[in-house]
């Protein structure tokens, strides 16, 4: 059990990392959208790397999805 608890949590960090080259790479998403890939991300840190991931990440993610929001 505790192999596959250790075993998951590469699989949730790739496929985030997967979402997120999509997402900054070749997605055009609407604001929902791109609200729920955040979301996603904060969760994924959250699980993986513990709240202090999230203290640090969350003013990078806000930085992002504003610029994000100005450019379309």
């Amino acid at each position: 059990m505790l192999f596959l608890r250790g075993a998951q949590r590469p699989v949730w960090g790739f496929a985030t990392l997967y979402l997120d080259l999509c997402w900054f790479a070749t997605w055009q998403l609407t604001v929902q959208q791109e609200t729920a890939l955040t979301l996603i991300n904060v969760l994924v840190l959250g699980f993986l790397f513990g709240e202090r991931a999230i203290k640090n990440v969350m003013p990078l993610i806000m930085q992002v999805t504003r610029h994000a929001r100005k450019a379309s």
